[in-house]
């Protein structure tokens, strides 16, 4: 088994202001599977992608060394021109580009008015908003909006005992017990020189 010759393809011209996009050089694993991908996908035409790149990793992690060892020493030739095309060539991965553009901003609304029987509005001057919080560097999403009405605290709720005694239901029903724990009396009972203990 021969590797393929390959070599690094020319760089595509690039725009005046940009500088030209230098391809890294092919390691083994993509050496060999650059041909054996072509095969694979003729063989299975509707095979997805992933599912070949994931059947090429499980087959290049079976070849022994001895049927790595052409692609390797391909890989290390194609390695050595590229420094060769392209002296100074440092990598720099491209940052991710944003799929659909970023989210829209919400514009913030007018508050809305308290409803009767609610605490007095909050003075912005007394209560400002929190300052934004960053996150690796980004900002939060959230906007704040301003709430102009403290919130109403929660009606008080019955405990789950009172509930019960209302509707005549034991105390046992939810768990719950009244009183302080049963003391548990333990016997030690000497048989034969081995003692047990007896609950």
């Amino acid at each position: 088994m021969h590797p393929p010759q390959h070599s690094a393809p020319p760089a595509p011209p690039a725009p005046p202001n940009e500088s030209p996009l230098v391809k890294r050089p092919m390691n083994a694993f993509m050496v060999w599977s650059s041909g054996e991908r072509k095969r694979m996908s003729a063989r299975h035409p509707k095979m997805h992608n992933s599912e070949i790149s994931r059947r090429l990793g499980e087959i290049w992690r079976g070849l022994g060394e001895d049927e790595r060892r052409p692609f390797r020493e391909e890989a290390k030739r194609l390695r050595a021109q590229h420094a060769i095309d392209y002296p100074g060539y440092k990598y720099a991965p491209r940052k991710k580009r944003k799929e659909r553009g970023e989210p829209p901003k919400v514009a913030p609304q007018a508050p809305l008015p308290c409803p009767p029987g609610s605490p007095p509005p909050r003075d912005p001057q007394l209560h400002p908003p929190p300052p934004p919080t960053h996150y690796n560097g980004f900002q939060d999403g959230y906007g704040y909006l301003p709430y102009p009405c403290p919130p109403r605290p929660e009606p008080f709720l019955p405990s789950v005992s009172d509930v019960s005694a209302l509707y005549g239901f034991g105390l046992y029903d939810y768990g719950e017990h009244r009183g302080a724990p049963q003391q548990v009396q333990y016997q030690t009972l000497e048989v034969d020189g081995t003692s047990f203990t007896d609950l």
